[in-house]
């Protein structure tokens, strides 16, 4: 059975999240992968690429000591992982309308994105051909 994608339905939900995660207090059950697409989501939109990836790396660090959330191969921070899903929503901000809402582009990427977050394989297989890439477009320049 599939869960249930996370919807936005105001600014000021996503506004929730944002800082119950940058506080450290954000239950782990609240910390899903729709969770940390909507942070890096909203830091792209509020700063720039090298300021957004900083926040996000810093702020899921500093939330996984808080939890008491250790790095290991299989958990925790992936700096790889980290990237490609800034890059991913970078490119999928430049595809979208400016004029769009956050919680409009929030759901709009939640819903692109959703089998790649259902797949209980997806970090492995996204490891793995994150470190055998040698593509420009994932890890080149921002353009």
């Amino acid at each position: 059975m599939r869960k249930k994608l996370a919807i936005y339905r105001s600014p000021k939900e996503i506004d929730s999240l944002i800082h119950a995660f940058q506080e450290g207090n954000l239950s782990r059950s609240q910390w899903t992968h729709e969770a940390h697409l909507t942070v890096a989501l909203w830091y792209l939109c509020y700063d720039s690429e090298p300021e957004a990836i900083n926040a996000v790396r810093n702020g899921i660090k500093r939330y996984n000591s808080a939890q008491g959330i250790e790095t290991t191969k299989n958990s925790g921070y992936h700096e790889t992982l980290t990237l490609f899903w800034v890059r991913t929503i970078r490119r999928y901000l430049a595809d979208e309308s400016q004029n769009r809402s956050i919680v409009h582009l929030a759901n709009g990427l939640i819903a692109k994105y959703a089998d790649s977050l259902r797949d209980s394989s997806a970090r492995a297989y996204f490891t793995f051909y994150l470190l055998h890439a040698r593509s420009a477009d994932v890890f080149g320049s921002s353009n």
